[in-house]
């Protein structure tokens, strides 16, 4: 039996379109709230942490939000108002991996997961470039991973993968320009744009040139690391509140997990490099050493478990708090993705394009 990808297509104006996210996965949304919510609570007693003055916190990330994209904001306020919310609340548990990180840092190897790949028309097959990462965290969050095609009155459509109740995590625009992140951790973190509303931004962009200008300039909460990329150009940005480093893919392989690569921003890292994040990195920087690969060369590389409990396929009983809950390969060139809920070989795939607003089920073939 495989994870199956529920999807919902959205169409008006931003809060329109969080209207019919609320109140189609009401029930969905209102118990991912409060599994984050307890999630939240563990990680902090985890670092003996008292969590402290939330509300306010998170309402200043808000109306910065809101001064920067009044549309993500608007969107993200819809859906609170059809799930029946708090929207305060919901942008603190959407956004948790940033807002934690203004509370505290711990010492302690991080476990969380996640593993991007950026491969130039020069190692690839088809000659044009090929994306796409594995999305993990809390392994329960894989009850609420769904896929939604945006249709907005006014700019691009969309389709994304995140969690119901979310805006956008990793995703495609109908220009090509696709968008996703790993989490890494550093000193600095404070009331900011969250990394959902920076990536729903990214996805009103018509190249990876103008989003990464973008995300050069946003007013960040946290610190993440970005990859964008179209038929052109394709761009990771690691980030800290203040500070960007940027990698092209131009003609090499650039992939990331969790931990720091930029010596400045080790020399701030929140948490030390786990043994997962080293050794995931470096099983994808092996595989695609030498030669020409195709999409499902990469699918085979989400898929791969031979690193056991710190391989970049990532299980539930592995039992290191973090597990593989979504995937997602691109191929700009195409406007089109890939697209699982939960491991890459435990996931129905979808095809994803901007002939209809429904996922189309894909089976691979070693021609891919």
């Amino acid at each position: 039996m495989k994870f199956d990808l529920p999807q919902l297509a959205v169409q008006g104006s931003p809060k329109a379109m969080g209207q019919q996210q609320g109140e189609h996965w009401r029930e969905a949304i209102q118990k991912f709230v409060d599994v984050r919510w307890q999630a939240l609570q563990t990680y902090l007693s985890d670092r003996q942490t008292l969590l402290p003055d939330w509300v306010s916190i998170t309402q200043a990330c808000m109306s910065l939000h809101r001064d920067w994209h009044e549309d993500g904001l608007s969107e993200h306020e819809g859906i609170a108002e059809g799930a029946l919310i708090d929207p305060v609340k919901l942008y603190l548990t959407t956004n948790m991996t940033d807002i934690r990180d203004i509370f505290v840092l711990g010492t302690d190897p991080q476990e969380e997961g996640c593993t991007s790949i950026l491969l130039p028309g020069a190692k690839t097959k088809s000659k044009v470039p090929i994306v796409g990462q594995t999305w993990d965290l809390n392994p329960p969050d894989i009850e609420f991973v769904a896929a939604i095609h945006r249709s907005p009155t006014h700019g691009l459509k969309s389709w994304t993968v995140s969690c119901v109740g979310c805006l956008s995590l990793v995703g495609i625009n109908e220009k090509g320009v696709c968008v996703g992140t790993t989490n890494i951790k550093t000193e600095g973190s404070k009331a900011g744009i969250g990394y959902l509303g920076l990536l729903h931004k990214l996805l009103q962009m018509k190249s990876s040139r103008q989003a990464g200008h973008l995300i050069n300039q946003a007013p960040r909460s946290g610190a993440h690391v970005y990859w964008v990329a179209d038929a052109h150009d394709q761009f990771e940005f690691e980030t800290s509140p203040n500070r960007v480093v940027v990698r092209s893919a131009e003609n090499e392989l650039v992939c990331h997990t969790n931990h720091c690569l930029d010596a400045v921003h080790q020399s701030i890292q929140g948490e030390v490099a786990s043994e997962s994040s080293q050794k995931r990195v470096k099983r994808m920087e092996d595989v695609f050493a030498d030669g020409r690969y195709s999409a499902h060369d990469v699918k085979l590389a989400f898929s791969n478990r031979d690193d056991g409990i710190f391989s970049v396929n990532r299980y539930a009983e592995d039992e290191q708090g973090t597990a593989t809950n979504s995937v997602m390969i691109a191929e700009p060139h195409a406007k089109r993705a890939f697209m699982c809920r939960g491991p890459a070989d435990r996931g129905q795939w979808y095809i994803a394009d901007f002939e209809t607003t429904s996922l189309k089920p894909y089976e691979w073939t070693p021609s891919d």
